[in-house]
């Protein structure tokens, strides 16, 4: 890590010198001292902003509306329709027969009332397993849908 902000530091040493050089601050002699300072405030900062935006990336995965045709088409990215299945209820009130016509019959049972749908690896900064989207039934009817690791 700390090769990492020694290797940030230097060029924030040669942008903050070639400001202060621009601006007049300081004289020759003292520049170089003067400019370590911001130098190293700044480094660290940078270098935070850099790992924020670096989890941020790999963290994100878009969302998209439910579609059965999507569905199918690409089972290791079911996950980006889940959130959508999940927050309208889509599910909700149907029966097992109703669901699987829906969703299709690669399901697996969960319990003694419940199946599960391979959603795929959802991205992640520590992600090694993928998600399952888990209908509970009761009655026969659905009465709850989540998203699950595994």
């Amino acid at each position: 890590m700390i090769w990492i902000l020694v290797v940030l530091s230097v060029p924030v040493y040669f942008i903050f010198l070639f400001i202060f050089k621009k601006s007049n601050i300081g004289n020759n002699k003292n520049r170089k001292y003067i400019t370590l300072i911001p130098t190293v405030i700044i480094t660290p900062i940078i270098y935070f902003i850099i790992i924020l935006l670096w989890i941020s990336i790999i963290s994100y995965y878009p969302k998209e509306e439910f579609t059965i045709y999507k569905w199918h088409e690409n089972i290791h990215e079911r996950y980006r329709m889940s959130k959508h299945l999940i927050k309208n209820d889509t599910l909700i009130g149907k029966t097992k027969d109703e669901v699987t016509e829906i969703l299709g019959y690669d399901f697996y049972e969960t319990g003694n009332n419940s199946i599960g749908y391979y959603l795929g690896h959802v991205p992640g900064l520590i992600n090694i397993d993928p998600d399952i989207l888990v209908i509970y039934f009761e009655n026969g009817i659905v009465i709850k849908v989540e998203q699950k690791k595994t």
